[in-house]
């Protein structure tokens, strides 16, 4: 993705690239302005899991309920 677009930033909801974050690593080591965001399952499909509720809700006669999912890991401050 970013020798196609020369994109700075990958912002992604999972990836299946494993080097992606190596190569970001190692870029930015070089001087590079290169990242990797992963925002997970939870936190990138969520949203659309919702307004799909909502659309279905809409149009259903059968009860649709959207149920929540906290996220599966909390960040914390650390050290850098």
């Amino acid at each position: 993705m970013f020798r196609k677009t020369g994109a700075d930033v990958v912002l992604a909801g999972e990836g299946t690239e494993w080097e992606a974050m190596k190569y970001a690593r190692d870029a930015a080591a070089m001087g590079l302005s290169r990242a990797v965001l992963w925002l997970g399952h939870q936190a990138s499909e969520s949203p659309g899991m919702r307004r799909i509720a909502d659309a279905l809700r809409a149009r259903c006669s059968a009860p649709v309920v959207w149920l929540d999912q906290p996220e599966a890991f909390a960040w914390s401050p650390g050290k850098s």
